[in-house]
């Protein structure tokens, strides 16, 4: 669901709660408690998106300052996750293709092409340990 401004507060005020919801709830899904690790990532990145789609519609003329660099911040660390999402994506759709096509495939078939993911979703997970 959406984030939503309360009755009683001024947009200020929403705005920061908002913020500080959307920060929490991606730091929460980062953490390494988190059962499905991939949904976790794609859920931290929608809080960054929400966050610089609230930075937009908050944005003040006078302190495009402020503005870009918040912006710059939520962007890279988006990014930061997206790799992380990508890699286990690939990994995912060779799965699939081979689970689906089975029956004309060799189990191994597209062992050559996943062994970069795989090496890289290794070194992800150690570097992130």
């Amino acid at each position: 669901m959406g984030y939503r401004f309360k009755d009683h507060e001024t947009v200020p005020d929403g705005v920061r709660r908002i913020t500080l919801e959307q920060l929490d709830k991606a730091v929460e899904k980062t953490q390494p408690k988190v059962n499905n690790q991939d949904e976790a990532i794609h859920d931290a990145r929608v809080s960054f998106k929400k966050l610089r789609a609230l930075l937009r519609l908050a944005r003040v003329q006078n302190n495009d300052d402020v503005y870009t660099q918040e912006n710059a911040c939520y962007r890279d660390a988006g990014r930061r996750l997206s790799e992380v999402r990508d890699v286990a994506a690939m990994i995912a759709a060779f799965d699939k293709l081979i689970e689906r096509h089975a029956d004309q495939l060799a189990p191994d078939a597209f062992a050559e092409l996943r062994k970069p993911f795989i090496s890289t979703r290794r070194k992800q997970q150690s570097d992130k340990n």
